[in-house]
């Protein structure tokens, strides 16, 4: 997703390569043509070589050097921070504003990560900072934001178009920036976007699904919840109860409590509407799986939600009564 390296590290092993071989920097510049100031910057790792300065060093120095530079992959550290604001997004407490707000304003700090494409950077912190602004409700134009947003895809997506959606191949990274368009599509009560853009991305993540990657689960995780609220908003309830039911099978099938009691509120709400008269047992599993994982905060979101329907506050009050006896 991210391409950075530890360039120290590698420009050291140069370094030791070289000295072993008993070469000056000068004689390497002389076997290959490479100025002896970009081998000299190469080994205090204060750039990323380019792969024709690679393939001449390999020749001279008898070492692979393109598969030496994949040990020193560092991809984890902008991921890291990504991963640090999505798990601020979904699990912190009533502080959550001020918890998205630290760690966008470290990611923002970021100047000291050696990439192969330095945009990756520029994306992450656009992200981050229109990250910020839907969850602090700062916002101020819709057109300015999405303006951002799809220039940060450009940055690694030349040829993206927001109306052309199937025209680009896509990084997972800037799939999540497509599902903050969506949010900001939402934001903004342009419903019927949200939901193209929602739908496209579930499609798009739905063919990677086998690859196992945890980031790529949650992420069509969010989006079932997405569009069935979506289609909750518009009075669709039943695509609303679909996309919730596929969402509860997702999770059961990977065996993840992840968003799981939403979706099993936004499947209840659906069902409901649908004079369907499960939708007290679906109830009573999302306030009991925010009782099993301890997830006070949510048990407060359920009961606040709940409390609509006199009948459902007494769903609430069944469920609250025998986990505290279970107890």
């Amino acid at each position: 997703m991210f391409s950075s390296y530890n360039m120290q590290l590698f420009g050291k092993k140069l370094k030791d390569i070289r000295s072993n071989l008993h070469l000056t920097q000068v004689k390497v510049s002389k076997l290959t043509g490479i100025n002896v100031d970009a081998i000299r910057k190469i080994e205090k790792g204060s750039v990323v070589p380019k792969l024709e300065t690679l393939e001449l060093l390999t020749f001279v120095y008898k070492y692979n050097l393109l598969d030496l530079l994949n040990q020193y992959k560092d991809d984890y550290k902008l991921l890291e921070y990504y991963r640090k604001l999505d798990d601020a997004i979904v699990n912190s407490n009533n502080d959550r504003v001020i918890t998205i707000s630290e760690i966008v304003n470290e990611i923002l700090n970021i100047d000291n990560i050696e990439l192969i494409n330095r945009n990756e950077l520029s994306q992450l912190k656009i992200f981050a900072q229109q990250t910020k602004n839907y969850y602090c409700r700062n916002i101020e134009d819709y057109n300015i934001v999405i303006d951002e947003l799809k220039k940060a895809i450009i940055l690694t997506n030349c040829n993206f178009e927001l109306d052309k959606l199937s025209d680009s191949v896509y990084s997972l990274f800037e799939i999540r920036i497509l599902i903050l368009i969506g949010l900001y599509s939402s934001r903004f009560k342009k419903n019927d976007d949200a939901i193209k853009i929602f739908r496209y991305c579930l499609d798009y993540l739905l063919i990677k699904e086998q690859a196992n990657d945890e980031w790529l689960r949650i992420s069509i995780i969010k989006l079932y919840y997405n569009l069935s609220y979506e289609y909750y908003l518009i009075q669709n309830d039943l695509k609303s109860y679909q996309y919730a039911k596929l969402g509860s099978e997702f999770c059961l099938k990977h065996k993840t409590h992840y968003l799981l009691a939403l979706i099993y509120f936004r499947l209840g709400t659906a069902q409901y509407y649908l004079s369907d008269k499960a939708y007290k047992d679906t109830y009573s599993r999302a306030v009991a799986l925010s009782y099993g994982l301890s997830d006070l905060e949510m048990v407060e979101y359920l009961s606040q939600k709940l409390e609509f329907e006199s009948s459902l506050s007494s769903i609430l009050w069944e469920v609250q009564k025998k986990s505290g006896s279970e107890k």
